[in-house]
């Protein structure tokens, strides 16, 4: 049936093929551009078969593609959790086995610090003086502990000035710098890695600040003492349960000196005692050498009052070993 439609631009009618339908092309009379109608009732042509079936394959493709990309995604983000996982506990590992490997160390230093503190007491009847020098130097150019147990120290390094060293003569002098200067490891935690003549023991001078300078008969007093010298029967709270000597990171200073880089008193008003950037210890914890020669480790679990009651060697207080945060190191 032929097609009957009328120009929009002139009105002119004409009449076409029906294959014609839903074509363009000029009118015969003005020459505009016409669209030419579908025949009345007829509907526009639908798609065939084949543009059905490419449509399909290209839907499915598509679909194969999202599921695979959707996949591979999940099977990255896998790999990538397990690998971060297993990073993890590797690092955990090795942290924890770099803590057990340098608290040994530093265990099995201080344990040669108190097998010299005890010698040190065997010839001489007393323990070691937290200074000596000449009379009424400052204290901090006066020699500290740790250089009156040198030559008890039985470490295979080579040390050098010992036989130039004058303990009359303060130790900052020219005479006695090659002795004081020189890095002794055995005087230094495993776990600090400065260079030079520094260390990581301090000797314990008893509970409050000013406790290093307390007359012997004070309660607060600790084993180190600038201006007295702890014998035995000045421990009366049992040489088991007092601290001589704790581990600490903060303010460094060298070991051949008197003065706060080699003995403290508990700042009270400053705790955890334990702690990075506390006064004693680090992150690790803190390892501590008792008056019996005995080592044990702490960390900043650990109650005040406990670490206080390790640090009077006649306060009356007995020390709970079984208090959290505390354990011997054998």
């Amino acid at each position: 049936m032929s097609i009957n439609f009328t120009c929009p631009h002139c009105g002119h009618r004409t009449m076409v093929a029906p294959q014609f339908a839903g074509s363009s092309g000029p009118c015969a009379q003005c020459g505009q551009l016409i669209n030419i109608p579908f025949a009345t009732g007829a509907a526009a042509p639908a798609a065939s078969a084949s543009n059905r079936t490419i449509l399909f394959i290209i839907g499915v493709v598509l679909l194969i593609i999202g599921s695979l990309v959707g996949l591979a995604f999940y099977l990255v983000n896998s790999a990538v959790d397990k690998f971060a996982d297993a990073m993890g506990n590797m690092s955990t590992e090795m942290s924890s086995q770099l803590w057990v490997e340098m608290n040994e160390d530093d265990a099995a230093a201080l344990d040669e610090v108190g097998q010299a503190i005890t010698t040190y007491f065997d010839d001489n009847g007393v323990y070691p003086p937290a200074v000596a020098g000449p009379e009424g130097l400052p204290i901090e150019r006066q020699a500290s502990w740790l250089v009156a147990i040198r030559p008890y120290i039985s470490i295979s390094e080579e040390f050098y000035g010992l036989d130039t060293f004058d303990p009359s003569l303060p130790i900052d002098v020219a005479q006695n710098e090659e002795f004081a200067d020189q890095t002794m490891y055995v005087y230094q935690s495993s776990r600090d890695f400065s260079l030079g003549a520094v260390t990581n023991w301090i000797g314990i001078g008893g509970v409050g600040t000013n406790s290093p300078s307390l007359p012997i008969s004070d309660p607060a007093v600790g084993f180190f003492g600038f201006n007295r010298q702890t014998s035995a029967a000045d421990v009366t709270d049992g040489l088991s349960n007092t601290m001589m000597v704790a581990s600490s990171f903060h303010r460094s200073g060298s070991w051949s000196r008197g003065g706060s880089s080699t003995v403290r008193g508990l700042d009270s008003d400053n705790t955890p005692y334990i702690g990075m950037n506390r006064q004693f210890g680090d992150d690790f914890g803190a390892t501590l050498l008792f008056a019996d020669g005995s080592v044990h480790f702490a960390n900043s679990t650990m109650d005040a009052k406990v670490f206080e009651a390790a640090a009077t060697i006649h306060g009356g207080d007995t020390v709970d070993f079984s208090a959290a945060g505390f354990r011997s190191a054998y």
